[in-house]
């Protein structure tokens, strides 16, 4: 089955799980976007997708903290358009 290519929002995306759906969707053409706890794991990934011409905005927020999370996706969804 093939999805074309939308707009992701990935939580965890600077490791693990996370950083790979990030990275895979990015190839396959897809806007995303990331929120992690680290700031270093996020830019190693920007890093990685800006070096390879594509974008990626992101931001430093924990899920369990509602508040900081609905904060950081709002000013991510601001920036994407």
């Amino acid at each position: 089955m093939h999805t074309p290519p939308g707009i992701a929002l990935i939580t965890g995306a600077g490791s693990g799980i996370g950083r790979q759906v990030t990275l895979a969707l990015a190839e396959r053409g897809w806007k995303v976007a990331g929120i992690d706890r680290s700031q270093a794991g996020l830019e190693e990934v920007k890093s990685h997708l800006t070096t390879k011409g594509q974008g990626f905005a992101c931001a430093v927020a924990d899920v369990t903290d509602s508040a900081s999370l609905n904060q950081e996706g709002r000013r991510l969804s601001q920036r994407r358009g």
